[in-house]
């Protein structure tokens, strides 16, 4: 409907009588649509009418937040509404914008701040004096100032928004870091904290710390002030994300299965065009699907960031339903295969326990720890397990001398392990092996939690001045106990007919119900 002339003035003159009327109450600026207006998907400078899971986030928020989101809820929107409405009607205070880079932090700040300021109604614009207007700052009259940036190292700041957060842990870890322990700590115990993102692996600081938030929540913790708030939003909340009921739409039975799984879990009914919806966005997104429109918030963390060797491969594990729960079978012999990794006498071993059943690799265990020797970490962290293991794989660095002069190898014959070596390979050529080997995988989630995390995280290296991948395997922690899965898949192509030295010892077969006579 098109107003005319004197309808728009009339309409200008009530709502500035309505804004001078409410202009003290924060919730009315906030959502009454009279005062802010932003810049819509259309780039049509239109009023903010905050969406349902705005509203939620205002009204439930408290003074420390950490928000996982799905794409486009307009949460960055909200937050930096909320961040010029603070820096307006607070005299004296910083407030900070963080994004990834220089480019986008500028972005932010003239397609949201800019705007939302710019076309604030003349009765209230008029209150404030503009002492500095930029590209990255706007300072008032009342001494406050609301700015973007990537780090504020050296600031002081009452209100701060970090954007994106993963990303930037993912691509500036340092500047990360800078985050945490200077923007973050400088904060006051009673300022505001907003961290948002999207998720795309599950390690760095966003990872941590929404994890943490979200343990607490669910071990009904009481919040303190310098404890973080978590927010989850997902595709299924937003009733925007439907396709009508005559779409044609091919939905399979694993789509189907997946659909079922939430409606149970979260005790609710997908409708058929929220089903049809899914399915189309999935199709063009592909694997990525899960990290932009999670369904649970587990799902958008368990998902490995693009350059990982394996997101594929525990993708296709988890819809298969082949990491779960599962009992050990005390009948078959127990395999075990480990990685060293040696920092002078501070040493670090991962075990993986496996058993052959049939055509699958049935992973039962898995053990990492620190600063022990080959005889302490046996006894305290394998031997308990009562395991009986018929063959023990160790890599070629086992030739490493301990702290009493002896290899690992000698210490490890000396505790009764049966111990055999494996070759050196061309590791990408393992890698790939492992992948091929994948489909016969079946992982047990309660005692390899943080196999199937190292696995998630192993990554190719990636050149930082071209940002592409490199063919070879980015160092971190993850590296080492991945490389433990990938000896695994090494075992079953030795040569086991030329055993690793000549003692030998008997072990009881439930399978042959007698002793049999092994090498080690």
């Amino acid at each position: 409907m098109v107003l005319t002339e004197a309808e728009k003035i009339e309409k200008e003159i009530i709502r500035r009588e309505l804004v001078n009327r409410n202009r003290e109450d924060k919730k009315f600026r906030l959502r009454s649509w009279l005062v802010y207006k932003i810049k819509n998907k259309r780039a049509k400078i239109v009023d903010y009418n905050p969406n349902p899971y705005q509203l939620m986030l205002q009204d439930n928020q408290h003074n420390r937040n950490i928000i996982l989101k799905a794409r486009q809820l307009w949460f960055s929107t909200d937050i930096d509404i909320q961040a010029l409405d603070y820096a307006l009607n607070n005299d004296n205070v910083n407030v900070g914008i963080i994004a990834q880079d220089k480019d986008k932090a500028e972005d932010i700040f003239r397609d949201k701040v800019k705007v939302a300021f710019d076309n604030l109604p003349k009765n209230i614009k008029d209150k404030y004096k503009v002492n500095t207007d930029s590209t990255r700052e706007l300072s008032f009259s009342n001494g406050s100032r609301i700015s973007v940036g990537t780090s504020f190292r050296s600031w002081t700041l009452q209100f701060l928004h970090i954007s994106e957060f993963w990303k930037i842990c993912a691509k500036f870890p340092e500047k990360a870091r800078e985050i945490v322990t200077w923007a973050i700590e400088a904060l006051s115990i009673d300022w505001m904290l907003f961290i948002e993102s999207t998720a795309e692996g599950n390690e760095w600081y966003f990872y941590e710390f929404f994890k943490q938030a979200r343990d607490d929540m669910e071990a009904w913790k009481d919040l303190s002030k310098l404890d973080l708030k978590p927010f989850f939003f997902a595709w299924r909340d937003n009733a925007a994300y439907t396709l009508a009921d005559d779409a044609k739409v091919l939905i399979t039975l694993e789509d189907l299965n997946y659909f079922k799984s939430i409606e149970e879990r979260c005790k609710m009914k997908l409708t058929l065009g929220q089903k049809k919806w899914y399915v189309k966005k999935k199709a063009l997104l592909k694997d990525d699907m899960g990290r932009e429109y999670p369904s649970f918030w587990e799902e958008a963390f368990d998902l490995a960031v693009e350059w990982a060797y394996y997101e594929r491969e525990l993708a296709l594990m988890r819809r298969q339903k082949r990491i779960w729960e599962f009992p050990w079978n005390p009948a078959k012999p127990v395999y075990a295969v480990r990685d060293l990794w040696w920092f002078g006498w501070w040493d670090e071993m991962a075990t993986i326990m496996y058993q052959k059943n049939w055509e699958w690799i049935d992973i039962i265990d898995y053990v990492e720890e620190t600063g022990y020797s080959i005889d302490e970490y046996q006894t305290n962290f394998i031997t308990p397990k009562w395991y009986n293991i018929l063959e023990d794989w160790f890599p070629h660095d086992w030739r490493r001398k301990e702290s009493n002069g002896k290899s690992i190898a000698q210490n490890a014959r000396e505790l009764g392990i049966p111990v055999r070596q494996l070759k050196i390979w061309w590791i990408r050529d393992w890698i790939n092996e492992a992948k091929r080997m994948f489909y016969r995988v079946r992982i047990n989630e309660a005692t390899c939690s943080k196999l199937i995390k190292s696995l998630s995280n192993y990554k190719r290296e990636r050149d930082k001045k071209k940002w592409c991948f490199m063919d070879k395997p980015y160092h971190n922690r993850a590296s080492h106990w991945a490389d433990a899965f990938r000896y695994l898949f090494m075992t079953f192509k030795e040569d086991k007919s030329k055993p690793a030295n000549k003692r030998t010892r008997k072990i009881w077969s439930a399978e042959q119900w007698d002793f049999i006579e092994v090498s080690y």
